[in-house]
């Protein structure tokens, strides 16, 4: 494999499991706190993914993408 290929795999591997950590501190904040609280964190967790994905990773990305545009 290309080696930025393998690096790409890499940051995505990473933000899948930063990802699934969020998943996991929600149960844990949901069982600590109120259920108001709790809504509030799962809209925090939502819009953090949206605009990581919106934002950082097309970032990251962007020259890979035009690589295979042209």
């Amino acid at each position: 494999m290309e080696q930025s290929m393998l690096n790409s795999l890499w940051v995505l591997v990473c933000v899948a499991l930063v990802f699934a950590m969020q998943g996991g501190f929600l149960c844990l904040e949901s069982g600590l706190t109120r259920s108001k609280d709790a809504i509030k964190n799962m809209t925090n967790n939502f819009l953090a993914v949206l605009l990581t994905w919106a934002y950082c990773l097309n970032l990251e990305f962007i020259d890979t993408a035009l690589e295979h545009v042209q």
